[in-house]
């Protein structure tokens, strides 16, 4: 009886816990939602996304999705008419990307989010 007691105790631990890795991989999501709506403001202000990598905003956003467990990468184009941003999900989700570009695309990375002539996320 003892024993079937304690493994009920740990099964609502393992819920919450798989529950936290859920909310903040949502979480790295949002974020990048945010950074391509930074980008587009940007966008309209100055006419490209030149220095959206150093903004301000952008820099803290980078760091939210760290402190989440996630590392974002930005590349832009050489003419800064084109950008991707993507990071890394966490824990059991740790091998899974998610992208935002400047087609106004938001999902699955395909590997193509990279220093190219025209960065993208698919």
């Amino acid at each position: 009886m003892i024993a079937v007691f304690g493994v009920s105790l740990g099964t609502p631990i393992l819920f919450f816990k798989s529950l936290e890795e859920s909310a903040n991989n949502l979480l790295i999501k949002k974020n990048l939602e945010i950074v391509r709506n930074w980008a587009e403001i940007k966008k309209l202000k100055n006419g490209n996304y030149f220095g959206l990598e150093n903004d301000s905003e952008i820099l803290n956003i980078s760091k939210k999705i760290k402190d989440l467990g996630g590392a974002m990468e930005i590349y832009l184009s050489v003419n800064n008419n084109y950008y991707c941003a993507k990071s890394n999900f966490i824990k059991s989700q740790k091998n899974k990307n998610w992208c935002v570009d400047s087609s106004n695309y938001s999902g699955s990375e395909s590997l193509q989010c990279k220093t190219n002539l025209i960065p993208h996320c698919r």
